[in-house]
Order: C-alpha cells, then sequence, then structure tokens
C-alpha cells in the first residue's frame, strides 16, 4: 500500500501460461519493460503501460566473431566441422540428453568422420555429470568450463538444449537444433497448459521455425543427426 512506482523488468512469460496473470499486474505494477517485441502488445491490449527495451543478449553478443581466432583460442581444430553441444545446465537435464547425445556423436561419426564436438559445460553443474555418460571409445570431443558463447560462435553447428542458449545460438546465426526431454507427467501437463507452438525463444520470436525443435520422442539421436547431417551438406 506504499505509494511508490514499480516498474517490472523483464515479464513473466503470460503468453505462454497463465495468462489471467495480467491482472494481477495490471493492479500491482506501474510500467513494464519488457524483452522481447511481441509482449508490448499484449500488454498494450490490457491497458498496461510497457515499453519494448530489446533483450540485454543482443548488446552483449560479437556478431562478428573470428572463428578461426576463437578456434585458435579454444584449441579446437581449424580443418574440421565443430559441433557444439549444450546439454543444459540442470541435473535433470542432462540425465536425459546426455545419453542422447553421446548415441548422436556416434552416429555424425559413421556419416562425417572429420566432425569435432565441443560441449560447454554450464557453472551449476559439476564436469563429472557429463563425462560420466562418455564411452571408453574416446570421441573427438573437448569439454569447456562455461564458454558457452565463444564455443557456440566457434561452431558450424549445434545442438542445444530448449533455454536461453537457443537463443544465443540464433543470434549468433549458427544453424543447428533445439532438443529436449521431460517427464512423462511434466511433458503431459505441459501440453495441457502451455499455450505457444514453439518451445525455442528464437522461434516464438520469430513465428516460425528458424531452429527445428525435437522434443520428448522426436528427441533421438537419429533424427537428430539426421538434422544436424543435413545442415552440414
Amino acid at each position: 500500500h506504499y505509494k511508490i512506482p514499480v516498474l517490472y523488468y523483464i515479464s513473466p512469460q503470460i503468453w505462454a501460461w497463465k495468462a489471467g496473470r495480467i491482472k494481477t499486474i495490471k493492479a500491482n505494477v506501474d510500467h513494464m519493460a519488457v524483452i522481447l517485441p511481441f509482449e508490448k502488445s499484449i500488454y498494450e491490449k490490457a491497458g498496461v503501460p510497457v515499453n519494448y527495451v530489446g533483450h540485454p543478449l543482443a548488446h552483449h553478443l560479437n556478431f562478428h566473431a573470428d572463428k578461426i581466432k576463437l578456434r585458435q583460442i579454444l584449441n579446437l581444430p581449424s580443418d574440421k566441422k565443430i559441433i557444439a553441444l549444450l546439454p543444459g545446465s540442470r541435473k535433470n537435464e542432462i540425465e536425459r540428453l546426455m545419453p542422447v547425445l553421446v548415441e548422436t556423436m556416434q552416429l555424425l561419426l559413421k556419416k562425417h568422420p572429420d566432425l569435432h564436438f565441443a560441449i560447454p559445460v554450464a557453472g551449476s553443474i559439476n564436469s563429472s555429470a557429463i563425462t560420466q555418460y562418455l564411452p571408453s571409445t574416446p570421441l573427438p570431443l573437448h569439454l569447456f568450463n562455461q564458454q558457452a558463447r565463444e564455443v557456440i560462435a566457434a561452431s558450424d553447428c549445434v545442438v542445444v538444449a530448449s533455454g536461453t542458449a537457443s537463443l544465443e545460438c540464433a543470434l549468433l546465426t549458427i544453424p543447428g537444433c533445439i532438443i529436449y526431454k521431460a517427464s512423462a507427467l511434466t511433458a503431459w501437463v505441459a501440453r495441457k497448459v502451455i499455450k505457444i507452438s514453439w518451445l525455442g525463444l528464437a522461434n516464438i520470436i520469430a513465428q516460425k521455425t528458424l531452429m527445428p525443435e525435437l522434443l520428448q520422442n522426436e528427441c533421438n539421436a537419429v533424427a537428430i543427426s539426421q538434422k544436424i547431417s543435413s545442415m552440414l551438406s
């Protein structure tokens, strides 16, 4: 009840689920500062004062990164195609996605033996969370302590878990596909409550499929390797 003006920076995802929250926002917020372009019209229609201020990622990425120089800095081979793999930053994401990504690497190498893989390990997990899934037969693979942006920018293609990293890939104009696996219950609930056609932020913003999305049963090594193989060729 204090007469303090409230500026709300970065909107909750009312466009995806619980759209009714906009009534609470209207009652308690004086001005919205939104980071996704389509959010502005949502608040305007509800009569909430709003400005679109742009996404912070767009101001922090080097859109003209020198691939050759980056590969030298990261000690990645300059004569191979580099595939960046980003399996997420949470333990449950790693558990569901790393076995699929290991099989994907093995399938891709059969068709493209000149590939090299790079995994930037998120700061929220230990590298052992990744390495425990690697086979005894060595793969052409580098692990990095974070450095996701540099690894993405140095790559030819990406396989990325849905989240902010997928938007970074699109902003850096690196082709690839978005993957995700949730528990059966979570996926069932999501289908009931989420009102949008895509999961990846780049696709939601563009309102079209810029990056193919392979989710749940479609998130398998055969499907992912086929998508990446077609992009490579």
